[in-house]
């Protein structure tokens, strides 16, 4: 759902960029097809200035599918603000020694495969998802250990993007 919203946002700003780059100009009338959309711009006095005439502007609409654009965190208590995206590296976080756990499913109640030591790195395969106190993401270490790890607690990231900016 996040996701769909994103996309619906852009669009819309890809709307409006196109109707403040486009000269507004009286447009013939045409049938609609599929994807083409008449959108009116504003209203234009005619020769007689009592009448006012409506201005259109013919918009075809494509839609975008958007890699590597961060998604909104889960509302879970607690968690910091996701800096993961899906497709892209990211490394085990200095800021704790603690080597990070890699889990079967989403949850502290999922068994431990394995375990991340400190600036290992891996591939984000999913996520964000919601489990119980963390924001989880599904990953393939360069080593091909592959499962869930938790984002951070609090304000301490367990993992950053990588390379960290």
């Amino acid at each position: 759902m996040m996701r769909s919203t994103t996309l619906y946002i852009i669009v819309l700003c890809v709307l409006l960029a196109a109707c403040n780059n486009t000269q507004q100009t009286e447009a013939p009338p045409s049938s609609s097809t599929p994807g083409n959309t008449r959108v009116p711009l504003a209203t234009t006095p005619a020769a007689d200035a009592s009448v006012p005439t409506l201005t259109t502007l013919n918009i075809q609409v494509t839609p975008v599918i958007m890699r590597n654009v961060p998604t909104a965190t889960p509302a879970c208590t607690g968690t910091p603000r996701t800096r993961l995206t899906i497709g892209n590296r990211a490394q085990v976080s200095p800021e704790d020694e603690t080597p990070l756990n890699v889990r079967s499913g989403p949850s502290t109640e999922f068994r431990i495969l394995g375990r991340l030591t400190v600036l290992e790195r891996f591939l984000i395969l999913e996520g964000p998802e919601c489990g119980g106190d963390y924001v989880w993401y599904q990953v393939r270490s360069d080593n091909g250990l592959e499962g869930w790890i938790a984002e951070g607690v609090g304000n301490l990231y367990f993992v950053e993007p990588y390379p960290p900016g």
